[in-house]
């Protein structure tokens, strides 16, 4: 009877070992895949093109805009560490897609560079670079490839040392907000004229001469130069 007794302690403090063993196996696993521990570029090498997707904590991701991330995150040392769905504030849609990307921040004025890869940004709706106010940011000019972002809704640049747009700005169809107040601007490309004449353009602050007051900017309703903060000057 002794040994029985003997036997099943030993059985039930295995089972409980067991048990324990389990319960630390599966907090570590998830621990593990947390997003503050488990980096989501990690599985950026099940993407064969960017138009993939990966699921990443329950939810899908696509993989040219997280490639943009990691991109952008390459180029900032500023968010080298930072988990790619922790890079300022993000709103992805039901179907993995980036929505919106403020980049924006009253404590950090870090942005250097924005990649090519922007143009992965297909779905975007809304882009927030600006700097700080009353500073000039890094930013001094987009990627031509920005024409890509046809659901681009809003765009502000605000607070940088922007000296060009690109060429192609007016193919942004669906632009309904461009902010480029205090940059040093001192061009405009004729095709912002292309924009819809609903778009709200802000341009106080820069240094652009009469030769770019556009006539065409008498059709847009949220503009008027003679609110600028402009030089009154001719162009060299």
């Amino acid at each position: 009877m002794k040994i029985l007794k003997i036997v099943k302690t030993n059985l039930y403090f295995i089972n409980n070992l067991k048990i324990l063993f389990l319960v630390i196996s599966i907090f570590t696993y998830s621990c593990d895949n947390d997003d503050s521990s488990y980096q989501i570029s990690l599985s950026l090498s099940q993407c064969s093109s960017s138009s993939d997707y990966i699921n990443y904590s329950g939810n899908l991701y696509n993989c040219g805009d997280l490639m943009f991330l990691q991109d952008f995150s390459d180029s900032n040392s500023f968010y080298i560490d930072y988990n790619l769905i922790n890079i300022g504030i993000q709103s992805w849609s039901y179907n993995g897609r980036l929505t919106e990307l403020i980049l924006f921040s009253e404590e950090f004025n870090s942005i250097d560079h924005i990649p090519h890869s922007i143009s992965n940004l297909n779905y975007i709706e809304l882009l927030d670079l600006s700097g700080k106010p009353n500073t000039n940011g890094n930013i001094s000019f987009l990627p031509d490839n920005i024409e890509n972002l046809q659901y681009l809704e809003e765009l502000y640049l605000n607070n940088n040392s922007m000296i060009r747009l690109p060429e192609n700005i007016g193919s942004l169809s669906s632009l309904k907000i461009l902010w480029l107040n205090n940059n040093i601007l001192e061009y405009l490309p004729t095709s912002i004229c292309n924009l819809d004449a609903s778009c709200e353009i802000k341009l106080e602050k820069n240094n652009l001469c009469n030769e770019f007051n556009f006539s065409c900017f008498e059709n847009f309703s949220n503009f008027t130069w003679d609110w600028q903060n402009i030089s009154n000057q001719e162009c060299r």
